[in-house]
This record gives C-alpha cells, structure tokens and sequence, in this order.
C-alpha cells in the first residue's frame, strides 16, 4: 500500500518539484468508491479459504488504478492479491475482483481486512475524501462447533443513483448459501482497521438540507432483517459513501460479518421514482410450485422495468427460480412472472430473500428506481396418513414413509395434546406454543409408527400431529400433519367427584363419588375397591403405594372422615369388582384428587396456589373469600381453564374495591367446575365434577412503611468553644403528625444512621425505642459527621430516611514567632499555642534567610523543634527565619481539610 510522506528543510526548487509530484499522486489516486470482502471454505478437511475482494472504482479520465491489493488475512499474514477481472457497470464505474487462497492454522475468529489509498474526490459527508484511504473488513469464525461456513454474498452492486427530494432505497440482495439468519447494522466507513473515517456524516444530517417526500425531517435508515437501505430524502446534489455490517447467525450465536461500503450518487432531476407492488411474505411447501405477479407503476407514465436479484436466481442455484420479463414496459400496468417449484433440498429455516428493483425510463431526467424485499420460506410438506390405534393404556401411530417425500429430512417429531383441535397451519412449521401441544417423542425420518404410553388417561380424547425436522444449518422443518384424534377404551370406573366437606387437621372429611364404567353392562352387580393416597399423587403412583380403605357393594361414594385436610390434599382411585370378586377390567379409575390450596401473607395481599390431579378438565375456578373464619363468603374472582394443574392468584383487595385490612385474617376456598372431553362419557348430576377445595386462611403483610422523622442536631459556636468539655453530639427528633398518603405512624423502633464526613456511605449508629426522641453520640474524637434517623414498624418495614443534619469541627492551629532555645525552661522548642484542635497531621519546614531548608517534621502535629537543623544537635545561629506548614484538619469536608501556613520565626540564644 502506497504512502505519502511528509518532506521538511528542502530547497525551494526541490521542494516545489515534491510538491508538484504528490499533487499528481492525488489526482492519480481519487478512484475507489465502494466494496466487500466474502470467503468461502473451500476444503472439508483444512481450513482453506477462498477470499475474495470485491472493490468499485471510478474510473473516469485520469484517475488511478489497483491492479493489485494488500489483503490481511487475521492470523498475522497478509499477501499482495492480484486482479482477477475488471468489468464496467455504468457511471465511469468498474467492478474489480481480486481471489486469493488462504489456509488459517486453527479454528477462531479472525478479521481479514485491506486498506488502500485513496477514496474518489468528493465525497460530501467526509473531510476530504481524496486523502483518506477506503477500508472494509469481514469476521469470520472458524469453530468446529458451528461446522461449514461461508460468508454471505451481495448480489446486488453498491453504486447507485438518487434524487433530490425523492425517496431513496437499495437492497443489497445478500444471500447466504449455508441459509443462516442475516441482520442489518448501519455503521461508520473506515479509513483504516478499526479506525473510522475522518469528519463522517449522516446523509440525512440537518447540515445537507431536505424533508421527506411528505414534508417531514430527513432520516437514513436499514431495515434489519430484509437489508432494504431507504433515505427519505436527499437533500444535496453530490456523492455520499456510507457503511453497514451484514451479521450472520446461526443457531442464535453470532458466526461473522461483512461490512459493505457503498456510494450513493445524489443528482438534481425533475422525475418521480416508480412504486413497486408486492405480495405479502409469504411461504411455500417444498415441491410445490410458487407463481406470483410483481407490479409497478409510475406517476409520470415513463416506460418501467421490473428486475429480480437473489441467490435464487443465479445460474447455479437448483432448482432456480425464474422472472420475467425484465425489459421496459410501455402502456398497462408493468408486471412480471416469478415463478419457482422449490426441493426439498431447499427447506431451510430462514427465508430466502428476492430483491425486486423497479426502473423508469424518462427521455431526459436522471432513471429513478423502488427497491423491496420480498421473503419467502420454504417449508417441508406434511406427513400424510396419520392413523391412531388405542389398546390398554397406550396409543399406537402409524404414517406413511416420510423419507420416500423428502430424503433429506433428519427426524420427526411426534406432538400430543388433551382434546380435540381445529387449528390448520398455514405458513407455521412444527406446532408453535399456546397450541397446548406437547412433544412426545421423536423418531428417524424413515420410522412410519409410534406407541405413546406416557401418562394417558382414560375418559380423555388425544390429539396428535406429526412434524418433520431438517440437518443444520438450514433447520428447516415441515408443517404439521393433519390431527388424529382419539380416545382409550372406557372400561375403567370414572371418577367425578373428589370435594373436601370439611377442613380440619384431625376431624376433616371428603366426599368421593365414581360412576359405572360406561362400556360395562348395565345389569351387572358391582363391588368396589376404593384405595386412598395422601397427597397430590401422579400418574406414576403404583397400586402398592395406596392404602385400601374397603370394598363397597353397589354404591358409587363414600365420605371419608376424621383425616388431615387442613394440610394437604388427598388422591383416589377405584377398582370395579363383580359379586365373586372376580375384576370385571383388571384396571384402576384414574386418579382423582382433591383441590389442595394453600393461603400465604404476600405485601398488602394474599396468594393462592392449589393444585389437584384430577382426570377431567376443570374449565372454571371460583375463589371464595370470608373476610375472617365463620364470617359472610363472598365469590371474589374466576380462573378460565388452564393448562397447567398448579394455579396462582393474588388478591390484591380489587373486589368491591376494598383493600385487604392488614390487621385482618382472610380465608379461602376454590370451587372448581369441570368436564370430561369424551362424549361418550355422560354424567347426569349437574354437581359433578364440581369440587371444593379445603379452606386456607392467611393475613396480608403489611409493607406500608411509616412516615420519616424530623431531624435536628444541637450547633457548636466555635467562638465560645471549651477545649476542657466533653466531645459529644445531641441530636432529636420528632414524628410527623398529619400523617401524608404513603406511608402510616405504626412505629415501634427508630434507627440512627452516622457518616464521619460529608461523603460516603451512612452505618448503623444505634436503635432505639419508640419513645426514644433523643440520642447524644458521646466519648467522640472528633465531632464531625452526619446523621439521619429513619422509622421502624412492627412488621420491619423501614422509613425512608429522615433529613439530613451535620456537624463540623472547630478547628485550630496557630504558631508563636519566637524560640529562645537556650534552656532556661521557656521557649526552649517551637510549638503551636494554644493547643490545637482536631488537627491529624503538620507538614512543617523552616528555611534560613537564603531559602536554604534548615528543618523539616511531618510525624508530630506538636512540632516541639530545638532550634536545631535536622541530623545536628547545634543550635542554629539566631537570626530570622521562614517556615511553612501544611496542616490537615480533620473535617466534615475532607476536599477542604488542608490549610497552608507561612510565617517568621526569630531564633534567639
């Protein structure tokens, strides 16, 4: 890469040949407009890369040329990268392709980068762009974990035209051939790696004029999924460059990232851009065939032609798609055919991006275009044949061959849901959640049956689907089959009723009611074995792990009495006997419990969680209130159905508007109502499957925090100081009396808080009573500091904190101007006087008349000097003398805690 250097000292003659040479430069260099690089991994084995750059130049009269680039690859090499082509695409611009091999030594990120001199002349929204060099770079992850990667491609070139006060868009066409997910980021050129170029500026900055085309503020923005650029308007004549980064993902891990610089070239013209027409996203079933019509039109009736950019378009693509015609139209509606019959190969989980760009024709102006992206998602087809076979306690799939549809697939997925459903997908792929579908198992792509035992329920319908799943990286998947949906044999007792009478930890009491089985004859006698579980028991529950509470002759219920229902719920099952005991089924009831609720104090509410394991669906819970045990019940709120056999609920004091008293107890009870899925179940008693919970009571917490105190601290008059009292501060306070919203006067403890400055975090000083209005913070060194005092409840809910008062140090420290070291017992040593106060440390230095520094002390605030020179026991000749102390107070502001002090001492014999 060629440098310009800088020359100082030279002769005037020289000097000016220099100075003509490096202008030629300049002109010579104002060629590079925009640019790329992209690799593609070129061997499974190594990590080989095929790199290539792709740079635009002007190459209009005069100006330079770069057969050659100086790449840097990241890994510490860089090589002289020859020219491959040179094509011209209009505007005195050429497309310039530069290939080179490179093999990296081990798997990272690495950044290949080039930096070459100089940009093209001109440009408006950078400082001098025909001295500043053009930079682009590409990241790229080598990782064994994310597999094969090549970098995406852009299509479409980074040269294009725009007008003053018109709408301005561009869409790069980027095409990722591995199909990762692409993003869009706007970002700064640079002039060199990581480092940007000099004086950039938005194009739409207020500093280049315009409004949009409806009159609004400039703006210049991406679209960050389809890529699409638009700037709305341009506001000057002239060339812009900007920049944006192109990332790639996959799996949601970023894997790298190209940064494009592109030139945008503004013109004055008299023309309206065309409007493209597009069909909604949109997707399409591998195999089948897509055929859609693109329209345009123009307001001023110019000739227009449609085109198509994307990787699905391109030669090599397959199986390609097609569009057309792309010439100019004249006269009707201009239009094109896109049409295209995808493989299986080309399911993918990302959409495939076909940028339209429409053209007018106008005989003078300047052509104006639309560009828009249009996605579309290439889904798998649906399996087929989809039959269900019920036996015992288990449900048998069978389907035909997936792998003979699409080779490629890697497994289905097998979704399973209670009850029957209506949903049809449309551009869905799997079954997305809320459908209240749940995976059950997953198989090869070739297995064509699937026996699902886990956990099924007799009395209940099952619907199910089947999905299929494609390799990384594309992850495409298939829509779903169409639902089959079926029940297991009824030939068990089917349990309605499982409602807690009574709640008590000793004399609590349930009501269990079941029906016949309903494929069992009518006129047949029936014992009964009734087994008991404590707790919420699964379906993973064994027969040995109940207890037989008896058989009953004939009757369907039982009221089981003198059990713990204040605590926790309670699980049945039902085994169905003829008269000589003989199983007529040989299978349990499905489990049945009871609604178990728990009640606990939450902030100024009450939650409610309750659960149950029951084998039909409870479409309503109703939760009841009594405002204390024994007190007038009141139904306070509903639950719909839900999916989930655990439940949640706050009373926060909504119904009627009433806030929960925090002094109260409430307590609850849920009533739930249910129903069985299966028509062929038919239960006559309007109050079955219509069950309470026990009662749970609990009092809200209170966390209304009481009101902050008032705060004062008695003063210090330094003036009237005693050196001889005691070091101490008093400080008081009072409770607010109209109590404000937001807070109460329930107080039962108050905290005072303490800093030793200004500055800093407050501590716990001490905690006093309520009746405790006045605290003296004694036996002190120094009685600087701060305070405040915040308010306690019952409950340990903390005030805010009160104001905040402090207090300051009287300080003092003074210096004599004599010493008369001469023994006699009086001014013998250099000391302050009187005694100084709140002083933490003296920097003292005396000087003789000729500034020589005859002493100096830093470890004693007294000083006590002899009159001697420090490392001598000689008294210095009388005379005068100079000093200088620096003295550090201790103080309630430490950034003013330092004073300087300057005097004369007179030393006499």
């Amino acid at each position: 890469m060629q440098r310009i250097h800088h020359f100082r000292n030279i002769p005037y003659t020289l000097g000016l040949l220099f100075t003509m040479l490096l202008v030629s430069y300049s002109v010579q260099a104002t060629h590079l407009r925009a640019g790329q690089i992209t690799a593609e991994r070129i061997s499974s084995v190594s990590l080989t890369y095929r790199i290539t750059v792709t740079i635009y130049m002007d190459r209009g009269q005069g100006n330079a040329d770069s057969p050659s680039l100086n790449v840097f690859f990241g890994d510490g090499n860089s090589a002289e990268v020859q020219r491959v082509t040179e094509e011209a695409i209009g505007n005195n611009t050429t497309r310039n392709i530069y290939v080179i091999e490179h093999t990296y030594p081990s798997p990272q990120a690495y950044t290949i980068y080039f930096a070459e001199e100089n940009r093209n002349a001109g440009v408006l929204n950078m400082i001098n762009s025909v001295d500043t060099p053009f930079s682009v770079e590409t990241r790229l992850l080598i990782d064994p974990f994310v597999g094969l990667n090549d970098t995406p491609i852009l299509l479409a070139d980074p040269i294009d035209l725009a007008c003053v006060g018109q709408k301005f868009t561009h869409n790069p066409a980027a095409f990722d051939p591995d199909g990762d997910s692409l993003s869009f980021t706007l970002t700064v050129p640079n002039q060199d790696i990581e480092k940007v170029v000099n004086g950039y500026a938005d194009p739409s900055s207020a500093s280049f004029g315009g409004r949009t085309e409806a009159g609004g503020t400039p703006f210049f923005r991406i679209d960050p999924f389809t890529g699409t650029l638009t700037w709305d308007s341009p506001g000057a004549a002239g060339e812009y460059n900007i920049a944006f980064k192109v990332e790639e993902w996959r799996n949601g891990v970023k894997i790298g990232s190209i940064v494009r610089d592109m030139q945008i070239i503004v013109l004055d013209c008299n023309n309206e851009r065309p409007r493209l027409l597009l069909p909604q996203d949109t997707c399409v079933e591998a195999n089948s065939e897509i055929l859609k019509t693109i329209r345009a039109n123009d307001p001023d009736g110019h000739p227009v032609r449609i085109t198509a950019e994307s990787g699905i378009l391109e030669s090599g693509f397959n199986p390609r798609a097609t569009f057309g015609p792309t010439n100019f139209q004249t006269g009707g509606i201009p239009q094109g055919t896109f049409r295209w019959t995808p493989s299986c190969e080309n399911i993918r989980e990302q959409p495939y991006r076909v940028i339209f760009k429409a053209e007018d024709n106008p005989t003078i102006e300047s052509p104006l275009v639309d560009v828009k992206a249009w996605r579309i998602t290439v889904v798998g087809p649906r399996p087929v044949g989809l039959t269900a076979t019920p036996a015992g306690r288990s449900i048998t799939l069978n389907w035909s061959d997936y792998s003979l549809i699409c080779a490629n697939a890697k497994e289905l997925i097998i979704w399973r849901k209670e009850g029957c459903s209506t949903w049809e997908p449309l551009c869905e792929v799997g079954v997305p959640a809320g459908l209240g579908y749940q995976e059950v198992g997953r198989v090869p792509a070739s297995q064509t049956t699937f026996t699902d035992s886990q956990r099924l329920k007799k009395g209940l319908k099952y619907s199910y689907r089947i999905s299929a799943v494609f390799p990384e990286p594309s992850n495409g998947q298939s829509r779903a089959s169409q639902e089959v949906c079926v029940s297991l044999p009824l030939d068990i007792p089917i349990v309605t009723n499982v409602t807690v009478d009574q709640t008590s930890a000793t004399t609590g009491q349930i009501t269990i009611k079941w029906t016949k089985p309903p494929v069992a004859n009518s006129t047949d006698n029936y014992k009964y074995d009734l087994y008991h579980f404590v707790g919420i028991r699964g379906e993973d529950s064994t027969r040995t792990d109940s207890t037989k509470l008896l058989t009953l002759s004939a009757d369907t219920s039982f009221i089981h009495q003198n059990i713990n229902t204040l605590d926790t719920g309670h699980t049945y099952r039902v085994l169905a006997y003829i008269d000589n005991g003989t199983p007529i089924f040989d299978d349990y009831s499905e489990l049945a419990s009871s609604v178990d609720l728990t009640a606990v104090s939450a902030p100024s509410s009450i939650k409610l969680n309750w659960t149950y394991d029951v084998p039909w669906a409870n479409i309503k819970h109703l939760i009841y209130r009594q405002a204390s045990p024994g007190g007038a019940v009141h139904l306070i709120d509903s639950l719909p159905q839900s999916s989930s056999n655990k439940l949640e609920y706050f009373d926060k004091g909504t119904f009627q508007d009433r806030k929960l008293d925090t002094d109260s107890t409430y307590c609850y009870y849920i009533l739930t109502v249910g129903t069985y899925s299966n028509p062929d179940i038919k239960i006559a008693d309007p109050d079955s499957l219509a069950n309470l919970s026990q009662v749970a009571c609990a009092q809200p917490t209170d966390t209304t925090a009481p009101c902050p105190p008032r705060l004062a601290i008695d003063s210090i008059k330094c003036e009237s100081f005693n050196d001889q009292a005691l070091l101490q501060n008093s400080l008081s306070w009072t409770p607010v009396i109209n109590i404000p919203a937001g807070c109460d006067d329930d107080i039962v403890q108050y905290k005072l808080y303490f800093r030793p400055t200004n500055q800093g975090d407050f501590t716990l000083l001490t905690s006093l009573t309520q009746g405790e209005l006045s605290y003296i913070h004694a036996n002190l060194t120094s009685l600087a500091g701060c305070y405040y005092v915040t308010a306690v409840d019952r409950l340990d809910n903390e005030s805010d904190p009160s104001n905040i008062v402090c207090q300051d140090n009287c300080t003092y420290y003074e210096l004599p101007n004599i010493i008369t070291p001469n023994k006699d017992g009086k001014n013998d040593v250099f000391r302050p006087f009187p005694t100084p106060r709140f002083v933490e440390s003296v920097e003292f230095k005396v000087y003789n008349r000729w500034g020589v520094k005859v002493f100096e002390i830093s470890d004693n605030i007294m000083l006590d000097w002899d009159g001697s020179s420090n490392g001598s026991d000689q008294v210095l000749p009388s005379g005068m003398y100079y000093y200088s102390a620096k003295v550090k107070f201790i103080t309630l502001d430490p950034n003013n805690s330092v004073q300087k002090l300057k005097g004369w001492i007179k030393l006499r014999k």
